[in-house]
């Protein structure tokens, strides 16, 4: 039989394993471009590969927890940091389901439609203020502002050439003309 401590190291190690593949699989980087068929339009959505990824760890992540109870028991001494570890994982696993099972973002020929964890946005073309860059590096995500709302995507996301080029022919230059050069390098490659 295990004895407590080393119960702890060993689930600790595997709960990090766990939440390193559900935060891989469930990043933006993991969004593959589909032609929807019926409307032409270009869908950003989660490969199969990545939903089954995400689900097995979801699974796991349910054993665990179920594991921890049933068999290596909670002390009562950490029944409180037990709680308040179990909700922040129930709420973890509750966003990435959401986010799973949603088309996040839609190119179509009147704009970006994007769906995210809890609203819907759709930003036409002729409506958008400016496309700014932003974040860590050189140009990691763009914000496209609109007085519908704004988008922002990442442009590590499989595909970003597909935004990259309708940015640049649907919407007027002087509205992004500071993102000029990442738009061009990406369109570049």
């Amino acid at each position: 039989m295990i004895d407590h401590e080393m119960y702890i190291r060993i689930s600790t190690a595997l709960a990090s394993a766990m939440s390193a593949v559900l935060g891989a699989s469930l990043s933006s980087s993991g969004l593959k471009p589909h032609e929807d068929t019926s409307t032409g339009d270009i869908v950003f959505a989660f490969s199969k590969k990545r939903k089954t990824l995400a689900i097995v760890s979801i699974l796991f992540w349910v054993a665990y927890l179920g594991f921890t109870i049933l068999i290596g028991g909670v002390p009562p001494e950490e029944f409180t940091s037990f709680l308040i570890f179990l909700a922040f994982m129930a709420t973890m696993v509750a966003i990435g389901t959401i986010r799973l099972l949603k088309a996040l973002y839609r190119i179509t020929k009147d704009g970006i439609d994007k769906h995210s964890w809890f609203r819907h946005t759709f930003v036409p073309w002729a409506d958008i203020e400016a496309v700014h860059i932003g974040g860590f590096g050189s140009g990691s995500r763009f914000t496209i502002k609109s007085s519908k709302g704004r988008v922002i995507l990442n442009t590590n996301m499989a595909g970003f050439k597909v935004v990259a080029t309708a940015i640049k022919d649907n919407v007027s230059y002087e509205k992004w003309q500071k993102a000029q050069p990442v738009i061009e390098e990406i369109i570049a490659r």
